[in-house]
């Protein structure tokens, strides 16, 4: 992955990546050229073995487009300011829980599931508290450099998801800052 390529399609118009989006899941659907979508056949097979060929098919092209999709949106957050991201916002439940949570000053964690933009959020807290994030390095070198770019945005202090990054949010807890957790990112302890 080229990181300039990266920061070109960040750039863009989220409508236009949701665009773009479809003409590759189009593409990808059409030709039939991911392990992907062999993979989501398969498992539709063995888990609803009920299921037409038809509709196994659609299902299959429905969560392609859908993956393609949240690609760009995640180019479309990462390459947006904060106050962009923020400004996407429409409603926040609970918000009241996470600011006595932060009067308290006993530290809070923000268990949060790793699918979506989650990131919004993350520019969300970031104007109320600091954050220590566990991180875990994306193997290719360019989009690594991107997403720790976009993160870094944030004030978040990127820890790795080893022993001494537990370690680091621990000592963030206790000084009363924040820390979100995904559940996949275990720590290698």
């Amino acid at each position: 992955m080229n990181y300039q390529l990266l920061k070109t399609f960040s750039r863009q118009p989220i409508q236009f990546g949701r665009f773009l989006a479809r003409l590759l899941a189009g593409l990808v659907n059409t030709l039939k050229i991911t392990r992907t979508s062999k993979s989501i056949e398969l498992n539709l097979r063995i888990a609803l073995p009920y299921l037409t060929p038809q509709q196994r098919i659609a299902i299959t092209e429905k969560a392609v487009r859908n993956e393609l999709t949240s690609y760009f949106e995640f180019l479309s957050i990462w390459g947006s300011s904060n106050s962009k991201n923020i400004s996407r916002i429409h409603r926040i439940e609970g918000e009241h829980f996470f600011h006595e949570a932060l009067a308290a000053k006993k530290g809070v964690v923000l268990i949060v599931p790793h699918f979506g933009t989650w990131e919004v959020m993350n520019a969300w807290c970031a104007q109320f508290t600091s954050m220590t994030i566990l991180y875990k390095p994306v193997k290719n070198a360019d989009a690594d450099r991107f997403v720790r770019e976009a993160r870094s945005r944030e004030q978040a202090n990127l820890v790795p998801t080893d022993e001494s990054g537990v370690r680091q949010i621990f000592k963030a807890l206790k000084q009363g800052e924040t820390t979100v957790i995904l559940p996949d990112h275990t720590p290698n302890v």
